[in-house]
């Protein structure tokens, strides 16, 4: 499935979470510049979670172009991806960081 010419990702814990965790996934391209971004959670006791809301970073001058032209500069944009990182937001400590691809 996709959002804005975007795909939705799913990832698992490798353990079942001991409480809600909130994540954000931000992928790079090459030169380390986040080009993408989505907020997803984990539930108490379970593993898997899915970011179904992947937005293209950077592009808002395009809110005014029509969705077909929005869903080609997002489709672009997804296509320079190198990496990701994902980050726990519900943590006491540091942000945990942990790369995907």
């Amino acid at each position: 499935m996709q959002t804005e010419g975007l795909p939705w990702l799913h990832g698992e814990l490798a353990i079942a979470a001991s409480r809600h965790l909130d994540l954000v996934l931000q992928v790079h391209n090459r030169a380390g510049i986040p080009i993408i971004e989505g907020y997803s959670s984990v539930e108490t006791g379970q593993r898997q979670f899915t970011f179904v809301d992947l937005h293209a970073v950077g592009i808002e001058a395009y809110a005014h172009a029509p969705e077909a032209q929005r869903l080609q500069v997002a489709q672009r944009v997804w296509s320079r991806r190198s990496f990701g990182i994902l980050r726990l937001l519900s943590t006491a400590g540091p942000a945990a960081k942990r790369r995907l691809f």
